[in-house]
């Protein structure tokens, strides 16, 4: 007996609680891209000189092929606002 597939929709699990995400709170973490254009578009190389300056602190992961660099939001909105106090 051969058994075929039934045209009814799948039944949608009721039982679990929904889960909503929001962002009200800012990432922990911006690529070095997106802190560049949040420090008013500057350049990635721009932003290796704030590296090398001490004014961002660099967060490679290397999950992807040749890693990311990414720094702490609070530190990129710091370093927008105020300049060079920013840690």
């Amino acid at each position: 007996m051969k058994r075929t597939l039934s045209s009814a929709p799948p039944r949608l699990r009721t039982d679990r609680p929904e889960i909503h995400l929001t962002t009200e709170q800012p990432p922990l973490l911006v690529e070095r891209a997106e802190a560049c254009r949040m420090l008013g578009g500057i350049s990635t190389a721009t932003a290796i000189r704030l590296e090398a300056a001490g004014k961002l602190t660099p967060r490679k992961l290397f999950g992807a092929p040749l890693g990311k660099t990414f720094y702490a939001h609070k530190e990129v909105v710091a370093l927008a606002k105020g300049g060079d106090d920013a840690k």
